[in-house]
């Protein structure tokens, strides 16, 4: 129970500091720049706006995959705990049956599948972030070639 409270508690906590900071300017930014894009140019802006549709589908399948690893990681966490709780509490019994042995060979088991779903868990984490980037960096591009096009054939100016 107080490793989940603990966990939950630095979860919560990093969401508070950072995630929703973050969401709020991002709120400011939706709001604010695609008004700006439209009066400049309306046709440029659909540009950048092409691959923006996948994002919705992307962040959704990708949280509920974080979210369950998430809850593995944990699940383990929790009996690690457990495990450990109990040979502390019951460590007469441990050892007047000499299962010291089987007792640490268990927990390195059980620390094993801790640190595989956490592994888990970080490559997920890890492959997100990126995978958002490529999807900017590509509405980006996209830009910079339309843009670029419209540019040489006299349609924008270079600074819109």
């Amino acid at each position: 129970l107080m490793s989940r409270a603990t966990s939950d508690i630095e979860a919560a906590t990093q969401f508070y500091s950072g995630a929703l900071f973050i969401g709020l300017d991002d709120i400011f930014y939706f709001m604010t720049v695609p008004f700006i894009m439209l009066s400049l140019c309306p046709e440029l802006m659909l540009y950048a706006l092409i691959p923006l549709p996948i994002l919705p589908f992307f962040v959704n399948k990708m949280s509920n995959m974080i979210h369950k690893k998430s809850a593995e990681s944990q699940a383990i966490l929790s009996e690690v705990s457990a495990f450990a709780q109990e040979n502390f509490s019951g460590v007469r019994v441990i050892k007047s049956f000499a299962q010291e042995q089987n007792q640490i060979s268990g927990f390195a088991a059980m620390n094993q599948r801790s640190v595989s779903k956490n592994m888990e868990l970080a490559r997920l984490s890890a492959f997100f972030g990126p995978s958002l980037h490529l999807v900017i960096c590509v509405s980006v591009f996209i830009v910079i070639l339309a843009g670029g096009k419209m540019a040489i054939d006299g349609t924008i100016t270079i600074g819109t």
